[in-house]
């Protein structure tokens, strides 16, 4: 279990360019906290599958990090109003699914993507 947290620790590291602590950023997510968005988040998901081996084949990357769009979710105005403006939550405004640090450490460890 060890190797396997430590693995997901780099991973996240290595796709945001911010360090991770599995265990106080639970509630933190990937879209959000990390800021992988877009086809970047596509890009983790099959660094994730290869790492645990998990077929994520039918999983859609948009469904938890949006599509890839010119200039991304930061610039729209939907996100600029309802977020920075009117401080709404961004996976909310968005209709995206968040992944949070804590999720991907339990299906980590149980092998079964669940969100």
């Amino acid at each position: 279990m060890e190797v396997a947290t430590r693995a997901l620790n780099e991973l996240i590291t290595r796709h945001s360019g911010r360090s991770v602590n599995l265990t106080s950023d639970g509630d933190k997510t990937l879209f959000v906290d990390y800021g992988i968005n877009g086809l970047d988040g596509k890009v983790f998901l099959d660094d994730y599958a290869a790492m645990t081996g998990m077929d994520l084949s039918t999983v859609s990357y948009t469904k938890y990090f949006g599509r890839e769009v010119m200039g991304g979710p930061v610039f729209s105005w939907k996100y600029f109003i309802h977020v920075i403006l009117k401080g709404g939550e961004p996976h909310k405004v968005l209709g995206l699914t968040p992944i949070r640090v804590s999720d991907l450490c339990r299906m980590t460890i149980s092998g079964v993507w669940d969100i």
